[in-house]
């Protein structure tokens, strides 16, 4: 074997790694949807809970493939593939990846007002705003939640939830 069927193996064991990494967080995402509390006017009509995933088409489709299927208080969850301009008031919660960081204040502004939770999974995400921020312990995958954020958007968390998350400040509190 050459060094092309090593960095292949590499390849593929990264790459498994990725799709175990996104399959936890959209089994996160699910229970975040659950264990939140959504006012009535919260977007997705009757029947429809739409998450969007601010990423590339990989991530998209791996989050999509795990929430399949899969309801919140008698919706179907509905997975969107979010681009620039796109209304995303329509949406109960936002998955920005961390490829998609240079975007989260665009999408704050775009959603300021709206009962939308914002998640996401790169450095300081809560403490600028976000609602729910996916970090690394270790080998493990931990959130922090910025309840301040969670509570400007109109939306109210579990205990349970708030009691296994890592409780951030945002910035402007600081000052």
């Amino acid at each position: 074997l050459g060094p092309t069927a090593v960095h292949g193996a590499d390849d593929r064991e990264e790459l498994t790694a990725t799709k175990l990494d996104y399959q936890i967080k959209a089994g996160f995402i699910f229970s975040f949807a659950k264990f939140v509390e959504w006012p009535t006017n919260a977007a997705g009509g009757p029947d429809k809970f739409f998450i969007a995933v601010l990423g590339d088409a990989k991530i998209y489709t791996i989050v999509t493939n795990e929430l399949s299927g899969k309801r919140v208080g008698g919706k179907v969850i509905e997975t969107l593939r979010c681009k620039p301009g796109d209304d995303l008031k329509r949406c109960a919660m936002i998955f920005i990846t961390r490829d998609q960081a240079g975007r989260m204040a665009q999408v704050r502004k775009a959603v300021a007002g709206a009962p939308v939770l914002t998640v996401g999974e790169f450095d300081r995400f809560a403490e600028r705003g976000g609602c729910i921020n996916f970090v690394r312990r270790g080998d493990n995958i931990r959130f922090e939640v910025n309840l301040a954020a969670v509570e400007r958007a109109g939306l109210k968390i579990s205990s349970k939830l708030a009691s296994m998350a890592i409780v951030v400040r945002s910035e402007e509190v600081k000052k």
